[in-house]
């Protein structure tokens, strides 16, 4: 039991310990807490609202400000999380090799599943680099710089806990997030959003149901996701296009982006089921 006494310890050990990582045990949905986050009062008070009621405050969807994607060193990071599906459809790895794939790099994996070590290397736009469970994908030769921390799915544990690690070590968050997978494992993802997100990408066939999960996470996350089939084809080329925009340095506005991705991408039916942040509702 806890005693008044307790109190300023306890609060000192929370402010100090790193919230995203804990390796000693599988990840448990806690409810979040101004202690645990280091939070404001006010965005308790909005994380305590309901999904509608969030949405019913005055907040325009409609732009992205390029400066809230960036940090101080003009990086925008973003962390991509994959699962392991081998005794299902694969799902994970192919879709893990359709995003590399999309950047100008290849992956292996034998009859296990397991995915062969992946060679630095780099093309004109693009590096990758292989950390173990996960890789990074970083941008190269523009003032600002998109870093992508993406968990192999055959590393769907160990993987993002990693990940994670880094992002303590350097003190840095994601301004993104994307879920990639299917629907039974967004629950996973959504876990590890932090309330500071700015753009959470759902992956998953219908994820439009998950939205009031996800704001309740990062209240003021905006989410593009499918109402329908969520498909890596669509999923990935949206994303490469999202990200040759946030490496631009102008704001984003969603209607005109929009547009644009629908001339491209308009001959994928499954295209016309995905919803942009400017109309997403939970």
């Amino acid at each position: 039991m806890q005693i008044e006494s307790d109190r300023p310890a306890i609060q000192q050990k929370m402010r100090t310990e790193d919230p995203f990582v804990d390796s000693s045990r599988k990840i448990q949905e806690r409810p979040v807490t101004r202690r645990a986050f280091g939070i404001s009062a006010l965005t308790m008070a909005v994380i305590a609202m309901t999904p509608t009621e969030l949405f019913s405050q005055e907040k325009d969807n409609t732009f992205l400000r390029s400066k809230e994607l960036f940090n101080s060193n003009n990086t925008n990071v973003q962390m991509h999380l994959f699962y392991d599906d081998r005794i299902d459809d694969w799902d994970g790895h192919k879709s893990f090799g359709h995003m590399l794939m999309t950047y100008g790099f290849k992956i292996n994996w034998n009859k296990n599943g397991d995915i062969d070590p992946i060679k630095t290397t780099q093309n004109k736009d693009w590096q990758i680099e292989d950390k173990g469970s996960y890789i990074n994908i970083i941008s190269i030769g523009k003032p600002k710089k998109i870093e992508i921390y993406a968990n192999k799915p055959d590393h769907s544990r160990d993987g993002p806990e990693e990940i994670a690690k880094v992002f303590s070590l350097q003190r840095i968050l994601p301004h993104v997030v994307v879920h990639r997978g299917h629907n039974i494992h967004v629950h996973q993802t959504v876990l590890r959003i932090p309330p500071s997100v700015k753009l959470f990408i759902n992956g998953a066939c219908e994820g439009n149901m998950d939205v009031g999960r996800i704001i309740r996470r990062a209240p003021n996350a905006q989410i593009i996701a499918a109402e329908g089939t969520g498909t890596m084809v669509v999923t990935d080329h949206l994303i490469k296009m999202l990200n040759e925009e946030i490496l631009s340095g102008r704001d984003l506005n969603w209607p005109i982006f929009w547009e644009k991705a629908g001339k491209e991408l308009g001959g994928y039916k499954d295209f016309h089921g995905y919803i942009p942040p400017y109309k997403i509702r939970p």
